[in-house]
């Protein structure tokens, strides 16, 4: 393989890897593809950023577009206008659409970052509205977000149930093997000769999502370039030192990445309120920072308006109490030091 500086053009400009942690997922928008018959079915993918929901829903539908009429809807929580919940803005709702058509017409509805819904509780009936009229009408919907509709917050039973009723597919961050076999798969389409042992080394060290891989695998690249080096052992671990190994971490690093991993505001797990959830992940928060960076109470307990250092100790008390029996709670943290690094 000759080095050149191809880059694909687009974020999907790389074909679509199944691996077994995807398989199921990739299986689920598949049947999809495949099936000439419209069933009003539901689709939720779910997992971390930059696993690949966000391509798959590409791959629908670019691939329902290349076998015929095809009119899919693509909108997030935060098009919806409160104020008419009837249409989404410069999409026509398809029960506008012609019930006729010369050829079968395959309509898709898709809902990305439905997290995003979360305490909305106007456009969770507008979303609610509309699965029931995509069930009634048998068009197909795909829902994508970044956790299960059972972790959600602020989700209303009516569109939780729904999307439980759907097809449920995870995508999980990408183990060693899996990560191996995707530098191989971006190498290939990037047209970067990378040897098969810096391969392994890479994918080893950077437990990293898919789409963060390829961003890495680009900037080694250009570490290279720079340096006038090959694409060698010596090279990554080179680079690996400089430029991938986590900088030391901090309480409000720590309490951004919490915030996201909950579907909260940082500046609502630093204010007084006391909403369940956000307790919970202030106190993940206040546990995390404690355990990963040493920090003293009293300092946590000023960055969270002030608190008291008794106050810090109870929460992170209350966190480690919890853990033994909660899987939920274990999820969450897991997935908070995965973002940060943290092995």
């Amino acid at each position: 393989m000759t080095r050149n500086s191809h880059r694909p053009r687009d974020p999907f400009g790389v074909p679509f890897l199944v691996y077994d942690q995807n398989r199921f997922a990739h299986a689920a928008i598949n049947e999809l593809i495949e099936t000439t018959a419209q069933r009003g079915r539901v689709v939720v993918l779910h997992g971390p950023a930059g696993v690949g929901k966000s391509h798959l829903t590409h791959l629908l539908i670019r691939e329902l577009g290349r076998r015929g009429a095809v009119v899919p809807f693509k909108f997030t929580p935060s098009d919806i206008r409160i104020e008419a919940m009837d249409s989404l803005p410069d999409i026509p709702w398809p029960s506008a659409l012609p019930k006729r058509t010369s050829q079968p017409l395959r309509r898709v509805l898709v809902c990305e970052d439905l997290q995003l819904a979360a305490r909305l509780d106007g456009v969770q009936q507008a979303i609610v509205a509309w699965m029931d009229e995509c069930q009634a009408s048998g068009i197909d919907m795909v829902v994508t977000m970044n956790r299960t509709p059972g972790d959600i917050a602020g989700l209303s039973a009516r569109l939780r149930n729904r999307l439980r009723g759907g097809t449920c597919a995870g995508l999980p961050q990408p183990d060693t093997a899996a990560r191996e076999a995707l530098l191989k798969h971006l190498c290939i389409h990037s047209q970067l000769p990378l040897p098969p042992h810096v391969n392994k080394l890479l994918a080893r060290k950077l437990t990293l999502s898919p789409r963060e891989l390829q961003g890495v695998l680009f900037r080694f690249d250009d570490f290279a370039r720079q340096h006038g080096k090959p694409l060698d052992a010596q090279t990554a671990l080179a680079f690996l030192k400089t430029e991938i190994l986590p900088t030391a971490l901090t309480i409000d690093t720590i309490a951004r990445t919490v915030a996201r991993e909950f579907g909260v505001k940082l500046s609502d797990i630093r204010s007084d309120a006391r909403d369940s959830t956000l307790k919970t992940a202030r106190q993940c928060a206040m546990f995390l920072t404690r355990e990963l960076t040493g920090g003293q109470f009293a300092k946590i307990g000023e960055y969270f308006a002030n608190r008291s250092h008794s106050t810090v100790m109870h929460a992170c008390e209350r966190i480690a109490i919890l853990l033994p029996d909660d899987a939920a709670l274990r999820q969450h943290l897991a997935a908070v030091k995965h973002s940060l690094g943290v092995r």
